[in-house]
């Protein structure tokens, strides 16, 4: 478990540092991708996420690594795994996860899109609102929904409505 932080770690101060981006880049080209490439099999839903906002926030495109589609597979496969297992019960990780794969701008598979936005509408409405419209609006970026709304309603009910691309998984995001 302790193999990730360190990248992990190394990654979110990088993102965060001021300075010239092309210098934070390179570094992460010479000292973070491998790293990340030979632990992100061990990494959770969170770590998973904070790596990818990382590597948006530092615009390194995957598709111009010379590894970068491999990692991404590995990504794409370690998404899935934590998903199946429930990672996205947890609002906060489901937010960052969306968020992290959005500012990522890889051009993940479909299949990995798909499940996440199915494994996100049996919870989406346990969700805090905040959440919901993060979450929708990372969905909408995707190109996973047509319409997102998360919001109050007449009173103080909660609405959430989703009206998803895929028409196995339309009009299931109600509350």
């Amino acid at each position: 478990m302790l193999l990730f932080m360190l990248p992990l770690q190394m990654w979110v101060t990088l993102a965060n540092l001021p300075g010239d981006p092309a210098e934070r880049q390179a570094f992460a080209r010479r000292h973070l991708l491998g790293k990340t490439l030979a632990t992100v099999h061990l990494m959770e839903a969170r770590a998973l996420a904070n790596v990818l906002w990382a590597l948006g926030k530092l615009r390194i495109d995957l598709t111009k690594e010379g590894q970068g589609h491999y990692l991404a597979g590995i990504f794409e496969d370690r998404v899935q795994e934590v998903v199946r297992r429930g990672a996205l019960k947890v609002s906060r990780v489901a937010e960052q996860l969306w968020y992290g794969i959005t500012l990522s701008g890889y051009p993940w598979s479909r299949e990995l899109l798909e499940s996440l936005v199915e494994k996100t509408i049996p919870v989406f409405t346990t969700w805090e609102l905040k959440t919901q419209g993060q979450v929708c609006t990372a969905m909408q970026l995707r190109g996973q929904i047509a319409y997102c709304q998360a919001g109050f309603g007449g009173g103080s009910k909660q609405v959430a409505r989703c009206v998803c691309r895929r028409s196995h998984a339309r009009d299931r995001m109600k509350q």
